[in-house]
């Protein structure tokens, strides 16, 4: 059994053989395996975010050469085979990105290169954006369509909105977009190829949001066609980046509403939450300035990316929902949506506390990981496994150290009351000054370890290291 696995199963095999005959040994083994959990959720985070650097650090790397670079990675998963997989779709999107570039260079006449394409000349990268735009749209670009570099697609910047929506294929208000196979038909080739494709317009500021949908949906795509995938849906649907949802329209019209409440509060519901998820995703991983406000956008009801009222159109259009009485339709379509939004705001909710939290405490190592556990959640358990586990960890992390500040505030008056008194200091007062400060020192001390080793060990569950503290308060 590989290291990691082996690892991981004699933690689980020895919380799960703890005793639970008082309330005393109950409530110890369930902060055990609350600690095995989170200790699990941030080992592949960590996994995944170190993996997903050393390919932006590397970006013209062969797919061999990428992967016995990441494979060392693998020692502290639990399932290396997964983990394995998971390299072997980086890979896979980054060998496509590399061919494709080639190409594009051939097309427009340029030589190969290995340079990164943010070290292309600028004339380059306008030449080959636009070879691009022509082989997927057949058509030249009115404006300039600049080349970009981004990790796992073939990403360009598209000035004008006719060649953004030409190149999109319809109208589209959004800011940039990701496409996991876009084909292109490369003029000395017979077939088209197909490769991931990003698309800014305007600006580049989306771009990290869509690369993230690339991350996610390349992920997502290949472990959701692992071998037992479906015999297996307990462990990687619900906890390996929250599975894979292709939308299935029904195989007949609705006869009753009841019919129609099943399917709507069941499969329209689970891929409207992939898709609502696959969103914040990409909003949280580059979220460093604080601003919640796309997610927040995603809460109206009429909002760019309020899937559910999107999906509810197509089965109308398609004549699904034709036998059906309109009143009954409208009231069964207002209680599943309602009851979508009030989990997609427990959710949006619970991430904006945690990594409010986080900031505020300045754990911004933690943070950064925070999206890549997210990722492993499914979207409609962020509330309820996030609050009790992530949640309830900042807080008690944060209470601690402000309860450790307002004790060492009182031991600080204490030693300044003596220090300061205008009557001669008894051998008395000495010996209380220096249990004072002897107090004082292993608050400070304890305060500052407890930061040190939070800001320091972000992969390692804190509950622990704050009860070291807390033992320290309780004794003054």
């Amino acid at each position: 059994m590989p290291e990691g696995q082996s690892g991981y199963q004699e933690k689980l095999a020895a919380v799960r053989s703890l005793s639970q005959e008082t309330s005393g040994e109950k409530d110890f083994k369930k902060e055990q395996s609350r600690n095995l959990r989170m200790a699990n959720y941030l080992s592949w985070a960590i996994f995944a975010q170190k993996t997903l650097g050393l390919v932006q650090q590397l970006p013209r790397k062969t797919g061999a050469e990428l992967i016995i670079e990441l494979s060392s990675q693998i020692d502290s998963i639990n399932r290396p085979d997964i983990a394995y997989s998971f390299i072997e779709t980086i890979v896979q999107e980054k060998d496509l990105v590399n061919k494709a570039l080639g190409l594009f260079r051939k097309k427009s006449g340029l030589k190969s290169t290995l340079e990164s394409v943010d070290k292309w000349p600028h004339e380059e990268l306008l030449t080959v954006g636009a070879e691009v735009f022509r082989s997927i749209t057949s058509k030249k670009p009115k404006d300039e369509v600049v080349l970009l570099e981004t990790t796992l697609g073939v990403g360009v910047l598209i000035r004008d909105d006719a060649d953004y929506n030409l190149i999109y294929g319809g109208e589209n208000s959004s800011g940039g977009f990701y496409s996991h196979r876009r084909e292109a038909q490369v003029g000395f080739l017979r077939k088209k190829i197909q490769f991931p494709l990003i698309v800014t317009k305007g600006t580049i500021f989306p771009q990290a949001h869509e690369e993230n949908h690339a991350m996610n949906r390349s992920i997502i795509n290949l472990l959701s066609e692992l071998p037992g995938y479906e015999a297996n849906d307990e462990f990687i649907y619900k906890q390996r980046w929250g599975g894979k949802h292709n939308w299935r329209y029904p195989t007949e019209p609705f006869e009753t509403i009841e019919q129609f409440a099943k399917y709507a509060d069941g499969e329209l519901t689970n891929y409207v939450e992939q898709e609502a998820k696959d969103e914040l995703l990409a909003d949280f991983t580059n979220l460093v300035t604080g601003d919640f406000s796309h997610l927040e956008e995603m809460e109206k009801q009429d909002g760019l990316y309020h899937y559910f009222d999107k999906m509810v159109a197509k089965l109308t259009g398609k004549k699904y929902l034709n036998k059906l009485d309109q009143k009954q339709i409208d009231d069964q379509i207002e209680l599943t949506r309602n009851a979508y939004l009030a989990r997609l705001k427990d959710a949006v909710n619970s991430v904006k506390q945690i990594t409010e939290l986080y900031d505020q405490e300045s754990l911004w190592r933690r943070k950064a990981l925070f999206g890549f556990v997210l990722a492993q959640v499914p979207f409609k358990k962020w509330s309820t496994i996030l609050l009790p586990d992530f949640l309830a960890e900042v807080k008690f992390y944060q209470d601690t150290l402000e309860r450790a500040g307002d004790k060492g505030d009182i031991l600080v008056h204490g030693m300044n009351s003596i220090y300061h008194s205008r009557k001669k200091k008894s051998p008395e007062d000495l010996q209380k000054y220096e249990r004072l400060s002897k107090k004082h020192l292993r608050v400070t001390s304890g305060r500052l370890k407890l930061e040190e080793f939070a800001k320091t060990n972000p992969t390692v569950p804190l509950f622990e290291e704050i009860k070291k503290l807390e033992n320290k308060l309780r004794e003054f």
